[in-house]
């Protein structure tokens, strides 16, 4: 199984493009890169996607033992082709081809034009059969005699639907690589040059072979000094502790590359070495930073090919050289270092760290000055360094000032908790929380504790500290009605609303003045009065924005930004929502805070979800199940977990969809976050709805049902229930679905919400349908439409119009179904919904405007090839038609003969070509 292709989904796209476009005749993409930036990851990933199409795959990697082996990588490309086709050459080219290739006896010398031109005959008998991929990784590994056949066959297959495909090293010799890029037009030519990954996806790397996830800033330091590259990232993490605890001045390093750096070292005079070692602890590499000796000594060290100097920057050829000579010095040695750049540093902030470092003991007043400087650190929105600096002041209090040592403790945690390091701040939260007095002290690391407990483990135990951290906090103006504004926000996701109300009514008559915690309690006392039902009072919700000071330590989920979204979110204001959670992320994302980021991302994916944007929708819940792993956040991975499985049962990627689906579930019920279940089971429930199983969208939507049956007062509480509502229709159970719409329906009118009122006038024409009341669901859905109109929602419109075109149908209103369908066939397939897009081409289907062809399809070979216009892949298809992924490929091989094709990217076109216009 190929290893995951993470990071890399725009070059991975450009492959996956050049295969669906053969139609359009040859393509060739070259992949280049550094070793180890992940060039082999595409290679197996394009063999196994090309296969997975119905591809004829030729694919070569040669090895550095293959170079002087004529024809030893054609061999390897030609091993899997049938012996019926090479039967068929030429009786000359048959002979060439075997002898190159080592199956006959030479007779003289090989005629290479020969061996060229029986490649060529291969390759145009495999093309006419199917597409085809010719793939060599490592071409620069390439046997000169394979370099030139592939060079004459690919200037000679223009007209092919064939992709070949080049992986090449970057800085080796061009003599000796694969010249390819003149052999096709321009524009079926393109070169991917792979830069370094985000840490980011370094981070699902290392998640993905290793279990385990890094702190941030171990993360951070560790893309840093790989400069990106996965395979040194990969080999770095494979050294850390299990934990990824970075407690250490400098990284592991592979023993490899410190035997290199430790090699050229050895070349230089000390003092060279002496300078290098001054450059890679400064941070900053600059000569202005140096000793003069240092800068002096530096002009030598280009000899060593480990750092060069430009005007005043020095530039280590590779990160890791800097982390290798590092780990070379001495803890004296780096003492030494750190004091004399201290004396040369231009900011305190640099100062102070490169004090700290040179220091052995304690230090009050320098453990002061970086208290400071930690502060500052995070006020400009630079969290990890504010931890850095915290633990530096932390670790050189004395332990007779215990009051300052518990200060910096809880600062150190507060900062970890903003760097996303939640299990090292629970760790040190604990010890201050276990040492303090009661009062405002403990109450502080309570509520710090609290807040990293619910978005590690569990809400409920959160919800306990919080009460006493209440109690204890008395009327502190900062601190009282901030623990108030996270309880209230902890029982809501609890569905304690009523408690969580009495709770914001105490802080607000507590609270004087005007001032950014009030605007934190106004902002979530207005998010539960809409919960409740009562509407939202946009004066003061407007007050609250006024008030806010972004610059105060507040939870991302009771920040006035926040809350003021989400209102927009649950009103149907998707452009507004998306207008202020977009702001709120760039601002968290401005000042490091990326942490906080999950919440938002998971909220703003909803919101693009529901403007039809999946695209964006899947880049957010991407990033936030990332952080949320780095964070190891369990709370924050069922929200990414949960969104995930929504994106992906609109997207129509039935396997994802069900697997987030069930780890939400796993995960939500050890945490007690189930707030996330109504967007799993909705995802569950919409996936069943496209693929035609409304039974089985009962099953997985009927746990909410009690939620509803209850009493609906904000109709965003309840807003997987247009979806159990069909779902209980098609599935035939009009009794149980009727009261749902009308209550619905109800609170909908109540609050005049145009997104719900349009999906409860869906519901009803669903309901009038069934019932086959065919002209009042005809109304119904019109009216559905004109809500639609208020609130855009461009899938809920396009599901409507699915509705009204299945109307007309049974009303023979066939140009007006067809009209209808064909509408939400296209928003479907812009929004990338192919599952639903599928079905919309179903219904097109049964209208009956489509003309029989003398090649027409059977049943199960328009469905596959519908599925498969629509951009699933194989498996996708496998599991939206209930085939094997064999049957698919079966019946895609004969839907292209039959419909004389060659690609997918022709399979749209040819359908479209069937439907009467």
């Amino acid at each position: 199984m190929p290893a995951p292709v993470l990071g890399r989904e725009t070059e991975r796209q450009a492959i996956l493009d050049a295969l669906d476009e053969t139609g359009a005749g040859a393509a060739v993409v070259v992949v280049a890169g550094e070793p180890g930036i992940g060039k082999t990851t595409l290679w197996h990933d394009a063999v196994a996607n090309a296969r997975g199409r119905s591809f004829h795959v030729l694919a070569a990697r040669p090895g550095h033992a293959d170079e002087q082996l004529p024809f030893a990588a054609l061999a390897d490309l030609l091993e899997d082709v049938a012996e019926d086709v090479l039967a068929g050459l030429p009786d000359p080219q048959s002979f060439a081809l075997s002898v190159a290739l080592m199956r006959e006896t030479p007779v003289g010398r090989i005629d290479r034009r020969a061996v060229s031109a029986a490649t060529l005959s291969v390759i145009r008998a495999l093309a006419a059969e199917a597409p085809l991929l010719v793939a060599v990784d490592d071409v620069h590994r390439l046997d000169s005699p394979t370099a030139r056949v592939l060079e004459f066959v690919v200037r000679r297959i223009a007209a092919l639907p064939v992709v070949v495909l080049a992986c090449r090293r970057t800085g080796t010799d061009a003599t000796a690589q694969l010249a390819v890029e003149d052999g096709v037009p321009a524009e079926r030519f393109r070169r991917l040059e792979l830069g370094p990954l985000s840490a980011a996806a370094l981070q699902r790397l290392i998640v993905d072979r290793f279990g385990r996830a890094l702190p941030r800033r171990t993360l951070l330091r560790v893309a840093d000094a790989a400069a990106g590259n996965p395979f040194y990232a990969l080999e770095i993490a494979r050294l850390l502790p299990p934990d990824g605890a970075m407690q250490l001045r400098v990284l592991p390093v592979p023993g490899s590359l410190q035997e290199l750096v430790d090699e050229r070292l050895a070349r230089l005079p000390r003092r060279v070495r002496t300078a290098l070692l001054y450059a890679a602890a400064s941070r900053a590499a600059t000569t202005e930073l140096l000793p003069a000796d240092a800068r002096r000594a530096l002009a030598a060290a280009a000899e060593a090919e480990i750092a060069d100097v430009d005007g005043v920057d020095i530039r280590f050829r590779h990160p890791l050289y800097a982390e290798a000579l590092l780990a070379s010095a001495s803890t004296g040695e780096l003492r030494s270092v750190h004091r004399r750049l201290a004396a040369r540093a231009p900011t305190e902030e640099i100062r102070v760290r490169h004090l700290a470092l040179a220091v052995a003991g304690t230090d009050d007043d320098l453990a002061t000055r970086l208290e400071r400087a930690a502060a500052e650190a995070q006020a400009r929105g630079a969290p990890e360094a504010a931890a850095e600096l915290a633990e530096q002041a932390r670790r050189l209090t004395p332990h007779s000032r215990p009051d300052a040592l518990r200060r910096r403790t809880i600062d150190v945690a507060e900062y970890l908790s903003h760097a996303g390091e939640l299990a090292r701040a629970v760790e040190l939260l604990e010890v201050a929380s276990a040492t303090a007095a009661p009062g405002v002290v403990h109450a502080r690391a309570l509520h710090l504790l609290a807040d990293a407990r619910a978005a590690q483990q569990s809400i409920p135990e959160a919800v306990a500290m919080l009460e006493q951290a209440r109690d204890e906090a008395g009327d502190d103006p900062v601190l009282a009605p901030l623990i108030v504004a996270n309880l209230a926000y902890m029982r809501i996701n609890l569905g304690e609303l009523p408690r969580a109300r009495v709770d914001v009514a105490d802080a607000l008559g507590r609270l004087g003045g005007d001032s950014p915690m009030l605007a934190v309690v106004l902002a979530t006392s207005a998010m539960i009065e809409c919960m409740l039902g009562e509407g939202v009072d946009r004066g003061r919700v407007e007050r609250a924005l006024v008030l806010e000071d972004h610059d105060v330590a507040v939870p991302v989920a009771l920040r006035p930004s926040t809350i003021a979204g989400l209102l927009a979110l649950y009103l149907g204001e998707l452009d507004e929502a998306c207008r202020l959670l977009g702001a709120l992320r760039r601002r968290l994302l401005e000042r490091g805070q990326e942490a906080e980021l999950v919440f938002v991302d998971f909220q703003l994916a909803w919101a693009e979800s529901r403007r039809g944007d999946l695209r964006r929708s899947r880049e957010l819940v991407d990033e936030a199940r990332e952080l949320a792993a780095g964070i190891r956040a369990a709370p924050l991975t069922v929200l990414a977990l949960a969104g995930g499985a929504l994106v992906s049962a609109l997207q129509g990627d039935v396997a994802s969809a069900r697997r987030d689906a069930a780890e939400a579930l796993e995960l939500g019920t050890t945490t007690g976050y189930a707030i996330t279940e109504g967007w799993w089971r909705q995802a569950l429930g919409v996936l069943e709805l496209s693929l035609g199983n409304p039974t089985a969208a009962v099953v997985a939507l009927e746990p909410l049902l009690p939620v509803a049956e209850a009493g609906i007062g904000e109709p965003v509480l309840v807003f997987w229930l247009p979806d159990a509502v069909e779902a209980l229709v098609e599935a035939g159970e009009l009794a149980r679905a009727e009261p749902h719409v009308e209550a619905f329906a109800a609170a909908a009118k109540r609050l005049d919400r145009a997104w719900a009122l349009g999906a409860a006038a869906r519901c009803r024409a669903v309901l009038h349908a069934a019932r086959g009341e065919l002209e009042p669901a005809l109304a119904a859905v019109d009216e559905a439409l004109a809500q639609h109109d208020r609130a855009p929602a461009p899938l809920e419109r396009a599901r409507t119009l699915l509705v009204k075109g299945v109307v007309e149908r049974r009303l023979k209103r066939k140009r007006a179904a067809a009209a209808s369908i064909a509408q939400a066939a296209d928003v479907f397939a812009a929004a990338g919904a192919h599952l639903w897009e599928a079905r919309a081409r179903e219904e097109l289907r049964r209208v009956g405007l489509r003309p029989r062809a003398p090649d027409d399809l059977t049943a199960s070979e328009l469905r596959v090839a519908e599925l498969a216009s629509s951009g699933l892949s194989n498996a996708q298809i496998a599991a939206a038609a209930f085939m094997t992924e064999k049957t698919v490929e079966a019946n895609l091989t004969r839907v292209y003969r039959k419909l004389g094709i060659r690609s997918r990217a022709q399979l749209g076109t040819r359908l479209a070509e069937r439907v009467s216009a």
